[in-house]
């Protein structure tokens, strides 16, 4: 009754979660798909860029503030870890629920 709300809960909450399935999945068409046109291969290379650059502010980390490095890094590495978090919880790991700190 209120597609507004049900918008929101979908963008906000279930697509974060599945933002690196879809990106693994974008991944692989673009790279099956590369010799078909100039956009796949595009599109291919600037997702290639993203990762190397996300590699490289990983091996970087301690090293460098260059944003150029840290913002694809920081993109890939919340996703990675959103989709750890989803792995935990479908293999009934880890709980979804939040719990208070103690402290």
């Amino acid at each position: 009754g209120h597609p507004v709300i049900f918008f929101m809960f979908v963008s906000h909450k279930l697509f974060r979660w599945l933002a690196m399935p879809f990106m693994l999945l974008f991944l692989a068409a673009n790279l099956a798909l590369v010799g078909q046109s100039a956009w796949y291969a595009a599109t291919a290379l600037a997702q290639g860029i993203l990762y190397l650059l996300a590699l490289c502010g990983w091996a970087l980390q301690n090293k460098t503030n260059l944003l150029p490095l840290y913002l694809p890094y920081y993109f890939v590495a919340v996703n990675w870890g959103a989709l750890l978090g989803l792995w935990r919880y479908l293999a009934g790991r880890q709980s979804a629920a939040w719990t208070r700190s103690r402290n």
